[in-house]
């Protein structure tokens, strides 16, 4: 399973624009696949990286000593080796200038027999990654594709695209544009870290390739940080049919309070119950203008009744303030009262009109 070249514009009369990831890209003038399949080298693990213009890079402590390493420049390899520092210096000869932006990038190679984990973990100016050709071991790609840090604090800042063999543990992070997959390892999960309307974008393109019926590791996927739409139809998606697909059986709304979308659409399906005094199942719904359905608190249980939670220091936009109807020992469709006085429990709200 793949997908093409993401966030290509459709234009009246049928047919796509390009894409600026997809000019920059045709930038270069290179097939990035035969330009791995070409390099002179004896290992077939083998992983590409487009770099931004340095003179060198220190790897992580951890890359091994036996990768084989060339760097192309359209048309000739040039084998190099690491210094005992684990750095990698480079000559003007190497760079190859982009068309698209007449800015000057290093393309690197490398090949070894295996990949471990953490092998590219370090602070590289890398803009594009291809990972295709590892396919040694059902974790290989897993380990180097540049889509699973282990740490939230050590991305990629300059990365635009990757085509990666598997996905299983994804992180897009802001800036990214393009990606494409070969395979999909379980259980899969997603992280999101300062995405914009071009990363939903991507986003929502790898989630309609993806098999039906795949599960998913719904902790990831609600560790969402500084996610910021401003395209309504995207955050329409977003909250309102990926994040409800993955968290279906939920009790609580669980979205960070900094995010917001003009309309919420309360999933009214979802029986909402707080699951201790300090976990509100309302407090963490985006800040928003208008909200659109109906909450229903779980009337079954008689434990934290009430704690919803709602209150202005999240809802800071709303227009339209939601009725509520509290009606003790009611079946379903309204609130429980508060069991006790509780901060989780009373209205402090104020209209921006």
């Amino acid at each position: 399973m793949k997908i093409g070249r993401t966030n290509a514009i459709t234009i009246s009369g049928g047919g796509t624009t390009k894409s600026p990831y997809d000019e920059w890209q045709e930038g270069f003038g290179y097939n990035w696949d035969s330009v791995v399949s070409n390099a002179p080298m004896t290992n077939t693990q083998r992983i590409l990286h487009v770099y931004t213009k340095v003179e060198l890079l220190k790897m992580a402590s951890n890359f091994p000593t036996s990768a084989e390493i060339y760097t192309y420049n359209g048309s000739v390899y040039r084998q190099i080796t690491m210094d005992a520092n684990k750095r990698l210096a480079f000559i003007e000869a190497d760079y190859i200038t982009n068309t698209f932006d007449n800015l000057k990038y290093v393309c690197v190679v490398y090949g070894n027999s295996s990949w471990g984990n953490g092998t590219f973990e370090t602070w590289l100016p890398v803009v594009y990654g291809n990972s295709k050709a590892v396919t040694l071991g059902t974790f290989a790609d897993y380990y180097v594709n540049l889509l699973n840090t282990s740490f939230l604090n050590n991305y990629y800042a300059t990365l635009r695209g990757v085509d990666v063999n598997t996905i299983s543990n994804v992180i897009i992070f802001g800036g990214l544009e393009h990606l494409t997959y070969q395979n999909i390892l379980q259980p899969l999960s997603f992280r999101y870290e300062g995405l914009r309307n071009c990363e939903i974008r991507l986003l929502k393109e790898v989630c309609d390739t993806l098999p039906s019926g795949l599960t998913y590791s719904t902790g990831n996927n609600f560790t969402e940080v500084n996610v910021k739409i401003t395209d309504e139809a995207l955050a329409d998606w977003f909250y309102n049919t990926w994040l409800y697909t993955i968290y279906a059986t939920g009790t609580r709304f669980r979205y960070p309070a900094v995010n917001y979308v003009r309309k919420f659409k309360v999933n009214s399906a979802m029986q909402l119950k707080a699951s201790a005094v300090n976990a509100a199942y309302i407090e963490r719904i985006p800040n928003c203008d208008y909200l659109d359905g109906t909450f229903t608190e779980d009337q079954t249980s008689n434990a934290f009744d009430g704690l919803h939670g709602f209150n202005s220091n999240t809802m800071r936009n709303l227009k339209n303030f939601p009725l509520w109807t509290v009606l003790e020992g009611a079946a379903t469709g309204c609130l429980l009262p508060a069991t006790a006085p509780s901060s989780y429990a009373n209205f402090r709200f104020y209209s921006m009109q």
